[in-house]
């Protein structure tokens, strides 16, 4: 896979694109900088951005990018799957429930064996 910087030197090579599409692939990766797709970069599309503004001619100062958004999220799905219907999964029970049955777990790893 190519860099998003090589992408923008091949496009640029390649197309002659206009001022206006330069300016919309600049937008474009700016979008693509708060949330990076698997395989990109922050600093690639960064890169990229910077090469294209350097064909406009206009300075990094002059854009405005939106936050870095964090990939990593808390995974709260099911750590086991439950396959049969008529067994109740321990994950459904209340928090208290959940807690008291820790506590009885607790204690039983403290006795003798």
């Amino acid at each position: 896979m190519t860099s998003p910087l090589d992408a923008a030197r091949q496009w640029i090579a390649d197309e002659s694109p206009s001022r206006d599409e330069i300016k919309q692939s600049v937008d474009n990766l700016c979008h693509l900088y708060a949330a990076p797709p698997v395989g990109m970069t922050h600093d690639g599309i960064y890169s990229a951005i910077t090469f294209l503004m350097d064909q406009l001619g206009e300075q990094m100062e002059a854009l405005v990018l939106p936050e870095r958004k964090s990939s990593m999220g808390i995974d709260a799905g099911l750590l086991v799957e439950v396959k049969e219907p008529g067994v109740q999964s321990q994950l459904a029970e209340c928090p208290g429930e959940r807690r008291a049955r820790f506590e009885c777990l607790k204690q039983e790893l403290k006795s003798p064996f």
